[in-house]
């Protein structure tokens, strides 16, 4: 059999030999094709790169490991510690790979005998590709774990580098070619395509060759790979003008595993500026040649203003210490903790331990554990007092930490004196302008929130921007965090489309400024969700929840207790959308983190009550609900400064469940009372008061008292009407409690169009079925009032349908609709059916109301009159 036809008979066959060198060299050619096409690359256009106002949109990845690289290569690595813990960490990672473990060994007893780039080029997953890996995805423990080689490798090339230059003097060395091929992603190519004049980064140790033919050689492998686009990168790099602090290469053959192949190695996050992308024609038609000059990064005026922002950020006067606020910075907490405790336990210097225990309670309070990151705070404070100047801005950042975890375990009075000590050292020694001071406003601002004074909160919001403006770039990622602080200030004070905009400027920032997948990221979806819920649009509002969870769940432990707020809040949107299984599924997920992390009555465990007694009141189990409901208030009046929007959301659901099980003394005084809350409350919150008006017209309609009932009605309307959309899910519920009253008051076609209205809505947008049904149902009965018994027969059934579909067997709502057609079929003479749908109503009503309850008596009364009929 030839060689061709193997070639053309099977795909997998690349490449056909007799001899074993060169079997032996196609097989690394085609190893190494998977780690050159595996490089992570940045591309920024042209018009970006440009621009003076906004920021490269470089991926945030290269900006974090490019600080990284910075630390890495100021630290001095104790090897007696290093390599064995690298060996031990890669050994774990090759369980079961005997060749791999070899090299391991190999590396272990044989690091020094061998030159750092030699170790690079050695055939060794655990190295090479480990490294570019983790580079290229910032997988951080591993970057740690390799940080004295990552330190190594550059020093060697810079090594190499110098005495290259030196040969060659690179006063008058001339500009020379080095050649990659590398297949891209389309999504990356098109980007690339539409960059020229823009910036490309590698955000790993880049391999390039002196030779055309052998990146070419790597391109023909990528062209069998429709996934892939194949690309013929060519570098023009003049040594006069590169600068060696940012883009060191070197000339490796004769250091190299292989020799011979005219390697340039770059350093890792090597930056070149796109000069032209075309597509080749001839021999080579089908590839894309795309010229690169190499650039160092400092040479780029915006981007070089953004590293050196994110530079004076990261300030810490030991590369460990630097290495540790990055590390906060990217999130990995439970590595800063490591790192913290070791820092601690190996020093006795009083000062730098202040410092140590200050950054831990850092780590602590954003793990969760506030009582430890208070007494760690303490300590650093303690140390700050004795050894600082009073008005040293080391004494109010520790004041403001402090106010923060109180704020956390919602102790405002406590926090709000701790923040304006803060405030205070820091208007003392800082001009009113200084970016200092804006944490601290930030921090007043979410405790006047948090109590509900939204406008004094949003003003404190907009002293903190308005410093920010001038002190930071227009794309930082604490700009951003400030623009969400008023988007939710503006929400709670019900301006929802200034909300959103400010939301839209806060994610656009984080997604130029942050590493993919980032929590802050995540956060900002979450609450910009909560905006869509209580606009009435609930897909876009289950979308951004959606997408903050999927974030999450990437960067994320399962348990961490930034899932709270996504869980819940799916939970919130499809109880809205009577999906009550999916939404008590999504409670329990939330409560389940809530019971390990924070103490029993904190108040995001009172949240988690309420919404608990929330979807089992929607699901007709008023005993546990009000069960949940207890639990919560309890843990309000327990709170010192309760969060009075919530305090009235739960003594409404009470008042709710109250009607339901048909206590309509007790259900008017709980709404009465939410109402006296609500009137003392510092935020008027018209929407809270709708909700009320609504409940109680809901018990007085009950009551059979309709006039008052329209008139809580008709100041519900007024409210919703002048704040909502007209397409609202809670207009449409407005409406047909209107259109009920009218019914009852014998105003039947009055009654026929505002249950229309309420239909026109629920049925042109997502709506809960449920609340659809409760509107067929509300038709059904005014047109059994007006004898159309036929039409009403028929949105009866259509009620029944939903409600057996979604809700549980003994829900009373099914009841209701069971006792509706009893009767509708008693007056058709039609006593069998009507017998049939009463038992099932009583049934129902006996095994989940009281018996006192109103329907029990009707329902008995109905039945007794269809007996007397047969």
């Amino acid at each position: 059999m030839s060689h061709e036809y193997m070639i053309n008979k099977w795909s997998k066959v690349r490449d056909t030999s007799s001899q074993i060198d060169l079997i032996c060299k196609s097989l690394r050619y085609a190893t190494n094709l998977v780690d050159q096409n595996s490089v992570s690359v940045s591309i920024i256009s042209g018009n970006t790169a440009s621009s003076n106002q906004n920021l490269i949109q470089i991926d945030p990845t290269f900006l974090y490991t490019q600080l990284l690289k910075e630390i890495l290569l100021e630290i001095n690595f104790d090897e007696s510690h290093s390599i064995p813990e690298f060996i031990e960490f890669s050994r774990s990672r090759c369980i079961g790979n005997s060749t791999e473990l070899d090299k391991i060994e190999q590396f272990e007893h044989g690091y020094h005998d061998h030159t750092p780039i030699w170790w690079y080029t050695f055939e060794c997953s655990f190295l090479y590709r480990a490294l570019n890996r983790a580079l290229g995805h910032l997988e951080l423990d591993t970057l740690l774990k390799m940080g004295f080689f990552i330190h190594d490798l550059h020093q060697h090339i810079v090594q190499l580098h110098n005495e290259q230059q030196q040969l060659s003097d690179s006063h008058t060395a001339t500009s020379f070619l080095v050649y990659r091929g590398q297949g891209l992603s389309t999504e990356d190519f098109d980007k690339l395509k539409n960059s020229e004049g823009g910036l490309i980064s590698f955000n790993n140790f880049l391999s390039t060759s002196l030779e055309q033919q052998v990146a070419l050689e790597f391109i023909e492998r990528v062209r069998a790979k429709a996934e892939k686009i194949p690309v013929l990168f060519v570098m023009t790099v003049d040594p006069k003008t590169t600068m060696l602090t940012t883009s060191p290469f070197a000339l490796i053959d004769q250091v190299s595993c292989f020799e011979n192949e005219r390697e340039i190695l770059f350093s890792m996050n090597s930056v070149f500026r796109i000069d032209e992308t075309k597509e080749m024609d001839g021999i080579n038609s089908g590839l894309w040649q795309v010229k690169l000059t190499l650039t160092g990064s400092d040479s780029d005026p915006q981007f070089a203003a953004l590293i050196n922002c994110l530079r004076a950020e990261n300030t810490g006067s030991t590369g460990w210490t630097r290495l540790g606020e990055l590390v906060i910075k990217l999130s990995k907490y439970d590595k800063a903790a490591e790192l913290y405790k070791a820092l601690i336990e190996s020093t006795t210097d009083e000062k730098w331990n202040a410092h140590y225990y200050y950054m831990l309670g850092l780590v602590e309070f954003a793990r969760g554990a506030y009582e430890e990151a208070i007494s760690l705070y303490e300590k650093a404070l303690e140390i700050f007092l004795k050894d600082l100047t009073p008005n040293d801005t080391n004494l109010a950042a520790a004041y403001n930490n402090i106010g923060l975890v109180y704020a956390t375990v919602s102790d405002y009075p406590k926090a709000l004196t701790f923040y304006k000590k803060a405030l205070e050292k820091k208007q003392k020694i800082l001009p009113p302008n200084h970016p200092n001071l804006t944490s601290t406003y930030n921090n007043i601002g979410l405790v006047y929130y948090n109590l509900c004074d939204y406008t004094k909160a949003l003003s404190f919001y907009e002293i903190s921007v308005e410093i920010q403006k001038i002190s930071l770039p227009s794309y930082h990622p604490d700009l951003a965090k400030s623009y969400r602080c008023i988007a939710m200030a503006y929400h709670k004070l019900e301006n929802f489309a200034k909300s959103l905009e400010y939301y839209d400027k806060t994610i656009d920032i984080q997604k130029k400024s942050l590493p993919p997948n980032h929590p802050e990221i995540a956060t900002s979806l979450n609450t910009t969700g909560e905006v869509y819920r209580d606009m009435g649009d609930y897909l876009k509002a289950l979308s951004c929840y959606k997408q903050a969870l999927e974030m999450k769940e990437k960067s994320l432990s399962s348990s961490d207790p930034e899932l709270v707020s996504s869980y819940a809040s799916m939970g919130d949107v499809n109880l809205k959308m009577g999906d009550y299984s999916t939404a008590l599924s999504c409670y329990e997920k939330a409560m389940e983190i809530q019971e390990k992390y924070f103490p029993p009555n904190h108040p995001v465990v009172a949240s988690a009550c309420m919404n608990m007694g929330n979807v089992h009141c929607c699901m007709g189990n008023y005993s546990i609900a009000i069960s949940f409901y207890e639990k919560s208030i309890e843990i309000h009046e327990k709170i010192l400064t309760p969060n009075q929007h919530d305090l009235v959301s739960c003594y409404y659901n009470i008042g709710i469940l109250y009607h339901n099980m048909g206590n309509y003394t007790a259900a008017l005084s709980v709404l009465k009372h939410c109402l006296e809350i609500q009137d003392t409350s510092l935020a008027k919150e018209q929407l809270i008061y709708a909700f009320v008006y609504h409940g109680l017209g809901r018990v007085y309609q009950s009551m059979n008292d309709c006039t008052t009932s329209m008139t809580f009605y008709q100041k519900t309307l007024a409210i919703r009407e002048s704040m909502l959309s007209s397409k609202h899910p809670d207009l449409a519920t407005t409406y047909n409690s209107i259109g009920d009253i009218h019914r009852l008051t014998g105003q039947y076609e009055l009654a026929l169009s505002f249950h229309r209205k309420a239909l026109d809505i629920q049925e042109n947008a997502v709506c809960n079925e449920l609340e659809t049904a409760t509107v067929y149902n509300s038709l059904a009965e005014t047109l059994r009032e007006m004898q159309d018994y036929t039409s009403a027969l028929v949105y009866y059934e259509m009620t029944l349908k939903i409600r057996e579909k979604l809700l549980p067997k003994l829900h009373v709502d099914l009841a209701v609709v069971h006792h509706s057609l009893a009767q509708i079929y008693y007056e058709n003479k039609q006593y069998c059916s009507a017998m049939e749908h009463v038992k099932v109503a009583l049934e129902i009503v006996q095994q989940s109301l009281p018996e006192n309850h109103p329907y029990m008596l009707s329902y008995t009364e109905t039945l007794k009159k269809v007996q007397r009929a047969l």
